[in-house]
């Protein structure tokens, strides 16, 4: 009875290598690179991230009845030596397949993917002209995420700004959905933009470095700079808008006692019990409990944020590529808004600066919350996917090729051992 079964199985373990194998020799370049990067993370989450997240949950000691996701990650690991040096070995592990991982696909993209005739490196002057205009624009779009923050950190009614809970529920519901927004909806447009306005001309490579950073400001930048100030485990300077804490002097509490009849009978010496500054105005306690916050809030959002993004990502590439809504894109564009030229297009260097900014989530955040990797996996994958049927069977046009600055996952690497 067994044996059709085994023979249906490994008809269909067949079927789908050599169909992933004729996939990556006839596809574009950028959907190769990605679905290599997800087959290697796939595999990397059942060789690395199940062990992880095993020892993750035998060594997560701090709480009983906490936040059941975070007994997977490295937020509640407490008072568990054994475990403790497990991790760490899995950790060096991680950042060694790491290392050679980004300097094998570094090599790789440089053979495969080229930048577009005509690029070229822009004056040093209008370098700094563009990143000074640049930085700022990406503090402006990292609003969401900060309030994101804000409502994880911020009491309701009772703060000096007048955010409600309704208002806050709402931030903390549509930070994924947001972040996700801006990164792939906001940040390409303006990037390219601002390279035209600043330079004349599109430059494909200068475009793709202003959305890593962007992106990298927005997601992870501006998220863990809240955390640290806003935080009640970290600098708590959230009582700064909280209303008791308005009003100065009103938690300096002292108590006197009076003097023993052999000394001064009657005189009453003061002793404070706690100033106003203790209260409003805590020093931070280097204990771990910082970095435990920084997981569960950034650890929380990117994760939402990939799932949101593995679900909606693929259906609004395909939907916007579909030749009706392409058409009528361009009409609108060459009709409303006097766009002559315009032609519905699909951007090479917004999906290499995904494909970064994927990998720099996975680099920074992977080794303490292990379920990004093969969530991050999935959303490679079905991307890829989507690209490849946007271009072989629904016409799309690409434009703005240009190789990913893998230089930046470098730095995401650094960043992740820090915080392990």
């Amino acid at each position: 009875m067994c044996c059709p079964a085994v023979t249906l199985g490994v008809t269909w373990r067949h079927l789908f290598r050599d169909g992933l194998m004729q996939l990556l020799r006839n596809t574009h370049d950028t959907v190769w690179v990605r679905l290599r990067v997800s087959r290697g993370l796939c595999v990397w989450s059942v060789v690395w991230v199940l062990p992880m997240v095993g020892l993750y949950y035998s060594g997560a000691n701090l709480y009983e009845c906490g936040k059941p996701w975070l007994y997977t990650t490295a937020a509640y690991l407490n008072a568990n030596s054994s475990v403790e040096w497990l991790l760490a070995a899995a950790a060096c592990l991680g950042c060694g397949v790491a290392t050679y991982s980004v300097r094998v696909l570094d090599s790789r993209t440089t053979r495969l993917l080229v930048a577009e005739e005509g690029s070229a490196r822009l004056p040093t002057r209008e370098q700094l002209l563009l990143w000074s205009v640049w930085v700022p624009v990406s503090l402006a779009l990292s609003v969401p995420t900060a309030m994101y923050v804000v409502s994880t950190s911020v009491p309701p009614h009772s703060n000096t700004l007048g955010l409600s809970l309704d208002v806050l529920t709402f931030f903390q519901n549509v930070g994924a959905p947001a972040l996700y927004g801006v990164s792939a909806l906001l940040v390409p447009p303006l990037a390219r933009w601002a390279v035209n306005q600043v330079h004349g001309v599109p430059e494909p490579h200068t475009a793709a470095k202003l959305m890593i950073v962007a992106r990298l400001i927005v997601a992870l930048v501006v998220p863990c700079a809240s955390v640290l100030l806003l935080n009640q485990n970290c600098f708590a300077r959230w009582l700064w808008v909280w209303g008791p804490c308005a009003d100065e002097g009103r938690f300096d509490i002292s108590t006197s006692i009076e003097m023993p009849i052999a000394f001064q009978p009657g005189v009453k010496i003061p002793i404070p019990v706690i100033s106003h500054s203790e209260v409003c105005s805590p020093r931070y306690q280097p204990d771990g409990r910082c970095p435990r916050a920084v997981v569960d809030i950034i650890g929380n959002l990117l994760l939402n944020k990939l799932i949101f993004q593995a679900c909606f990502g693929p259906a609004h590439m395909v939907l916007l590529t579909l030749p009706t809504v392409r058409t009528a894109r361009e009409w609108v564009s060459r009709k409303l808004l006097r766009k002559t030229s315009y032609q519905a297009n699909t951007t090479l260097d917004t999906e290499c600066v995904g494909l970064v900014m994927l990998l720099e989530l996975v680099l920074v955040f992977g080794f303490v919350v292990p379920l990004l990797v093969p969530v991050t996996a999935a959303t490679m994958l079905l991307h890829a996917l989507a690209f490849e049927i946007c271009v072989q069977h629904l016409g799309a046009t690409l434009k703005h090729e240009t190789r990913p600055p893998m230089g930046y996952l470098w730095v995401s690497l650094l960043l992740g051992t820090c915080l392990v």
